[in-house]
C-alpha cells in the first residue's frame, strides 16, 4: 500500500483546483469572507469524519492507541486554522483582482515559505540545490505577477 499516496495526491490536486474555481465564482454572490467561510464549513464534517476513521484504524487493527489531544494541540490547530482562513481570503482577493492562474501561482509560494520557515524557526540547513529551486520558483511567481506593459508604437 506504499503507492496509495500517488492517486490520493493526484485526486487532491484535481479537487483543489475545482474547489478554487468554484469558490472564485462564489465570491461574486457571497463576498470574499462569505466564500472563505463556506469553504471551511463545508470541509469541517469531512475533517471530523476522517479524524474519527483514523482513530478507529489506530485503535482496532493496529492494536495501538490513538494520540491524546492536549491544550497545546488545540492551540496549534486554532492558530493554523486562523492562518488558513486568512490565506484563503487573500487567495480569493487575488483571484478577484488578477487572473485565476496568477492567484494560484501566488498560492504556490509554499516552497519558498516552507524553506524560509524551516530555516528560521527550525534551523534547517538548505543545500545549494534547494536554494536554487526556491529562488527559481519565487522568480517564476514574481514574473507571472507582473503586469505586462503595453507598448504603443
Amino acid at each position: 500500500m506504499t503507492w496509495l499516496w500517488m492517486p490520493i495526491t493526484i485526486a487532491a490536486a484535481v479537487f483543489q483546483t475545482a474547489r478554487n474555481a468554484a469558490q472564485r465564482g462564489l465570491v461574486k454572490s457571497a463576498g470574499t469572507l462569505g466564500a472563505t467561510l463556506v469553504r471551511f464549513l463545508y470541509g469541517l464534517p469531512f475533517t471530523a469524519l476522517w479524524l474519527g476513521i483514523l482513530h478507529l484504524c489506530m485503535e482496532a487493527p493496529m492494536g495501538g492507541t490513538a494520540p491524546m489531544f492536549s491544550l497545546a494541540f488545540f492551540g496549534w490547530i486554532t492558530m493554523g486554522g486562523i492562518a488558513q482562513l486568512g490565506a484563503t481570503a487573500l487567495l480569493l482577493m487575488a483571484m478577484e483582482s488578477r487572473s485565476f492562474a496568477v492567484a494560484v501561482a501566488y498560492s504556490k509560494t509554499e516552497v519558498l515559505q516552507v524553506g524560509l520557515f524551516g530555516w528560521v524557526l527550525l534551523g534547517d540547513v538548505l543545500g545549494t540545490a534547494s536554494v536554487v529551486a526556491i529562488v527559481l520558483s519565487a522568480s517564476g511567481v514574481i514574473m507571472m505577477s507582473l503586469k505586462r506593459s503595453e507598448e504603443h508604437t
